[in-house]
C-alpha cells in the first residue's frame, strides 16, 4: 500500500488526526512527528513478506503430506 504515491502522507495525516482525537500530541507545532513511525511500518512489511516466503517454502517442501503425492 505504501508504494502508491501519496499513501504515506495520507497515512501520516490519519495518524495525526487519530492521536489528536485521543488527546495525545503526536506532532509539534510545525507538523513534524516527535517520533517517526516509518521504520516500524517498514519493518512490519519486511517481516510480513518473510513470513509469506517461509510458509510458502515449508508448504512446498511438505506438499506430499497434503496432496498425497509420491
Amino acid at each position: 500500500m505504501f508504494l502508491v504515491p501519496g499513501a504515506w502522507a495520507r497515512f501520516a495525516a490519519y495518524q495525526q488526526d487519530l492521536m489528536g482525537r485521543w488527546g495525545v500530541t503526536a506532532a509539534s507545532a510545525n507538523g513534524h512527528y516527535f517520533f517517526d513511525p516509518r521504520p516500524f511500518v517498514e519493518m512490519g512489511m519486511v517481516l510480513g513478506v518473510a513470513m509469506v516466503v517461509v510458509l510458502t517454502v515449508a508448504l512446498k517442501r511438505r506438499r506430499e503430506d497434503y496432496l498425497h503425492a509420491i
